[in-house]
């Protein structure tokens, strides 16, 4: 899946450690200075011409990063990190699912816009974002 396979990839370029500091779908309260990788909207698939098989899925992610209420520059350059990483993601790339045999080929991967600070949460935490377009070979 798109969810296991980014964060896996963002645990291995150093921005955090599986289920203590990055996490997927869902941000815990704690600690503080984490990040977390969620599925939003995509595009649809490209199908084949003339049929109904799908060529390339096209699904989005969003990565966020949180800091200490008084701490601006680490969830910032953590995200500025993840931006290059992502963007650094081009034809062939296998990112690895951690529960699978065979990974997924990915073909582009679209920074939306620069990382852009949210807002904070209710602990007056600093959260910062970016999205990103996916472009993949199907999932067997």
């Amino acid at each position: 899946m798109v969810l296991d396979e980014v964060v896996k990839y963002l645990a291995d370029q150093g921005l955090g450690t599986l289920g203590s500091t990055l996490f997927k779908g869902h941000m815990p309260d704690t600690p503080s200075a984490v990040g977390c990788v969620y599925e939003t909207g995509g595009s649809p698939p490209d199908l084949g011409f003339g049929s109904t098989a799908v060529r390339v899925e096209n699904p989005n992610v969003q990565v966020i990063f949180r800091g200490e209420p008084w701490d601006y520059d680490n969830p910032r350059n953590k995200a500025q990190q993840a931006f290059a990483a992502m963007a650094a993601i081009k034809a062939p790339s296998v990112l690895q699912d951690p529960d699978a045999a065979t990974g997924s080929i990915y073909l582009l991967v679209i920074p939306l816009q620069q990382p852009v600070p949210l807002s904070r949460d209710g602990k007056n935490r600093y959260l910062f974002s970016c999205n990103y377009a996916i472009m993949k070979e199907p999932t067997a």
